[in-house]
């Protein structure tokens, strides 16, 4: 049976691979992010290895450093082959 401690440990994961192809499809190193971010080049590798989770602060900047949407980075990796620029959604349609 999956934890929740484990479920939000695979999360933190999968978040950090899409933060790292988001930063190799921009063709950024990570201690050019990092200093863009202003943190320690290790500290974005502890986000991309999701064995520290970055808070939603760190979340936006990064998405605004990557130009990306908040949404590109919880896409399952599957179903994108290349990382993609913001998107327009739709508003959504009321029942009538």
């Amino acid at each position: 049976m999956l934890s929740l401690r484990d479920d939000m440990n695979s999360v933190d994961q999968q978040v950090g691979q899409r933060v790292r192809l988001h930063r190799k499809a921009k063709g950024l190193s990570r201690g050019q992010l990092a200093d863009r971010l202003k943190i320690q080049s290790r500290v974005l590798r502890t986000f991309e290895m999701g064995t520290q989770r970055m808070g939603p602060k760190m979340l936006r900047d990064i998405c605004i450093q990557l130009d990306v949407a908040p949404g590109d980075i919880f896409q399952p990796l599957e179903s994108r082959t290349t990382p993609s620029r913001h998107r327009s959604v739709s508003p959504r349609r009321s029942a009538s």
